[in-house]
């Protein structure tokens, strides 16, 4: 009966606990959506970029390390996957890229590239929906 007891305090205490750490995300939220309504749009594009760049930089780490770990390269280009992987990475740092070169800076617009009436960004921004489809495809190889 003691070992009950303690047992249900302790799982109060875990809800409890649960409950103050969700309480401190949402006003860590908070704070930061209130920080970045005060930036102006210059930092706010800096920042966008640096987050791209890094994204990006992760992506495609990930990808050449798998291309290294593959056991078979034929294997590996074969798959679908890997190619829609591939051809979202080129997008994203080719985006980043072009903006930045733009600017002369690390530079990320959000909504497309205003700035260059030469370059159509709606040829190139339905190619970002492959970033969640590639996350889609990972995670039917899960094996959990």
């Amino acid at each position: 009966m003691l070992l009950l007891l303690l047992l249900l305090v302790l799982l109060l205490l875990l809800l409890l606990l649960s409950l103050l750490s969700l309480l401190l995300l949402l006003l860590l939220f908070a704070y930061w959506c209130r920080y970045l309504a005060s930036m102006s749009q210059h930092e706010l594009n800096m920042l966008f970029g640096l987050s791209e760049a890094l994204f990006s930089c992760w992506f495609i780490g990930e990808f050449f390390l798998r291309v290294v770990a593959a056991r078979s390269i034929a294997k590996f280009a074969s798959s679908f996957a890997n190619w829609l992987e591939l051809i979202c990475a080129v997008v994203a740092v080719s985006e980043l890229a072009v903006l930045s070169g733009l600017h002369e800076r690390l530079f990320y617009e959000v909504w497309g590239m205003p700035y260059v009436p030469s370059f159509s960004t709606d040829h190139v921004r339905p190619y970002r929906i492959i970033v969640p489809l590639r996350f889609l495809l990972m995670s039917r190889r899960c094996v959990c």
